[in-house]
């Protein structure tokens, strides 16, 4: 019976993404950015449905509801057959064109899927029944099961939703597995405004090969979704920009409530997101235009609100501050602890992010040991130990600094593309960008400096990186022009990245072959 609801509940999913896709490509979406819109509204309008059942007490009824969903998602899917149909013949043209990069995407996409799925099959299925009771049962509204442990506070639920007991097996590899596409996709619709699509391509590729990413496609509590969204909120503001629509105006606001998560940093990344939306909109136009643009359509008010109160997590903040509880719970393992260095602490942080950002195969730092006797993280370790802690001493940290390329670190970086692309491409949209490209990269600084600022360095703290990575993806589209690197070039840098997939692959902890 599992097995009969869990392909139901793929297959429900998958018709509403498809609609969802279809009305974004009616509109006059490009098909990466209609995938990338009908995937996250799947998933946000799945978290949505999910959390109102679970605020009501009628978890056991999700099936369903994703099958009333499926009715008028089924009835779009019909009305835009043809629609669809056409996408086919675009795809195959797409493939007839660019071979080598589908190959690879298709094929890295398809061993993160199998291992994802394989994940989730051989680890024990998890249970919130010690962590976060609220999730672990199907009967009982959300207050009431936070009233039989009083000392537990409510914590972001957007992307946890997928892990509670109540869920089907297969929610968490798909919710993994589209939140990675959703990066893919609207890494590629923002790369193909700076780029021709081979670059575009090949930037694309590099991004989603990134260690951590992979890694994070097999984990439970996954870091893609939050990420997913942050992007998204990005891919809309563009579009604002460039096209207006109401509904761009609704997945932007969605978008960048759903990428709050728990803890009290889950609001940094949206507050980020939102300044630089309204700053943004403001220079384009008068915001008194885009707030006219909604009045009278009560439709898209409705949506919007409703986004905003269950996704900005409104009722579990008034729960817990009317008990007297922290504002908002974090889930073990994603406190923090904050910065009491000031500013020299916040600058040694940067210091130390930056270090840390160069990770590269610990295949290298192994032949380095074997040829010199001393490996390039001992170097780095001597570069901090002379360069950062001798004016910094610890302060800014909550443990002592260390570095590591294991491969079985569970707090694994970005890989060589993040310290040799993404982050020299950020810098490079900040001196050479375009007013659009530039104020989305100095929001990015901004949100990297507070994170030194706010939080005292720990090696897990690169989980509060990871949206800022993912939303920099598409900056090396701009830092990889055609006269910088032509065909071969391309070529080059699109076997790497599934080389970097591989590794990553490899190399994740619990199953490391290497």
């Amino acid at each position: 019976m599992s097995v009969i609801v869990n392909i139901a509940m793929t297959v429900f999913s998958l018709l509403i993404a498809a609609a969802a896709f279809g009305y974004f490509r009616h509109r006059g979406d490009t098909v990466a950015e209609a995938g990338a819109y009908g995937l996250m509204a799947m998933l946000m309008l799945s978290s949505w449905t999910a959390q109102i059942l679970l605020l009501l007490g009628l978890q056991r009824f999700l099936p369903v509801a994703m099958l009333m969903l499926t009715v008028p998602a089924l009835r779009m899917v019909i009305l835009r057959g043809k629609l669809l149909r056409e996408q086919l013949r675009i795809a195959s043209n797409f493939v007839r064109l660019h071979p080598l990069p589908v190959t690879v995407f298709v094929c890295g996409g398809a061993c993160l899927f199998a291992f994802t799925v394989w994940n989730e099959i051989a680890r024990e299925t998890m249970t919130f029944k010690d962590i976060y009771p609220a999730l672990a049962r199907l009967d009982g509204s959300f207050f009431t099961l936070l009233q039989a442990s009083p000392a537990t506070a409510a914590t972001g639920l957007n992307h946890v939703i997928f892990l509670a007991d109540w869920q089907p097996m297969a929610a968490p590899p798909l919710a993994n597995s589209c939140a990675y596409l959703v990066i893919a996709l609207g890494t590629y619709a923002l790369a193909r405004r700076y780029a021709w699509p081979p670059t575009a391509i090949t930037a694309t590729l590099l991004i989603v090969s990134m260690p951590r990413l992979v890694h994070q496609n097999l984990a439970a509590q996954s870091e893609l979704l939050p990420a997913a969204a942050a992007l998204l909120a990005i891919l809309a503001l563009f579009r604002m920009v460039e096209r207006p629509h109401r509904e761009d105006g609704i997945m932007l606001l969605a978008a960048a409530c759903f990428s709050v998560t728990d803890g009290r940093l889950c609001y940094l990344m949206p507050t980020v997101l939102l300044a630089l939306s309204l700053l943004v909109l403001a220079r384009r136009h008068n915001l008194r235009l885009w707030f006219q643009s909604l009045s009278g359509h009560w439709g898209y008010i409705a949506v919007g609100l409703s986004a905003v109160l269950i996704f900005g997590q409104v009722i579990g903040i008034s729960y817990n501050l009317l008990h007297g509880l922290p504002w908002m719970g974090a889930l073990p393992g994603k406190e923090v602890a904050f910065n009491a260095g000031g500013i020299v602490g916040a600058a040694a942080n940067m210091a130390r992010y930056l270090l840390q950002s160069i990770h590269l195969p610990d295949v290298m730092d192994t032949a380095a040991h074997r040829i010199f006797g001393w490996g390039l993280v001992d170097a780095l370790e001597l570069v901090y130990r002379q360069a950062v802690a001798t004016w910094s001493g610890a302060r800014g940290t909550a443990e002592a600094y260390r570095l590591t390329w294991a491969p079985d670190n569970p707090w694994t970086w970005f890989g060589p593309v993040g310290f040799l692309l993404v982050i020299p491409a950020m810098g490079h949209a900040l001196w050479w960008g375009p007013h659009r490209l530039k104020t989305t990269a100095l929001a990015m600084l901004v949100y990297w400096m507070l994170v030194a600022l706010i939080v005292a360095w720990r090696p897990d703290n690169v989980r509060l990186l990871t949206p800022m990575f993912v939303c920099s993806g598409f900056f090396t589209a701009f830092f990889l022009p055609p006269w910088r690197i032509g065909r071969t070039g391309c070529r080059v840098l699109q076997w790497f990245s599934l080389a970097m997939t591989v590794y990553a692959l490899l190399t994740y902890p619990g199953h490391s072959v290497l």
